[in-house]
């Protein structure tokens, strides 16, 4: 369908072909909340701006674009309005952080590299 410039969404049940534009307006857009507690490391804010750079950049309100992003109030939780093709971009990107994390966990301890101490200040 991108061959055609046409995207698609659902709303209320019911699947959309549409083109970018209609897809994008604010009253198609999708309401979720994410928990973000297990990855955010305390640092919502620089979450959040992370976010806003990797998926689909210039489709939120702070680049000219509808969709919002901001941090629930009381918990540890991101509320997103947004097209079903960037929450799937937000999905993908919040799944490979928990993956890093546990990997390598944000408040991993200093490790001495010869006489250099990486991970203090």
């Amino acid at each position: 369908m991108s061959d055609l410039g046409l995207i698609y969404f659902v709303k209320d049940g019911i699947l959309t072909i549409t083109s970018r534009d209609v897809a994008e307006a604010e009253e198609n857009l999708s309401t979720r909340v994410y928990p973000i507690g297990d990855i955010d490391g305390g640092d919502v804010i620089r979450l959040t701006h992370n976010i806003v750079e990797t998926a689909y950049k210039n489709t939120w309100d702070e680049n000219g674009g509808v969709g919002k992003i901001e941090p629930a109030a009381g918990s540890r939780c991101l509320i997103i309005s947004q097209t079903d093709e960037v929450h799937f971009k937000v999905l993908g990107l919040l799944r490979a952080l928990r993956i890093v994390h546990k990997l390598w966990p944000y408040e991993a301890p200093p490790v001495s590299v010869g006489r250099a101490v990486v991970g203090q200040e």
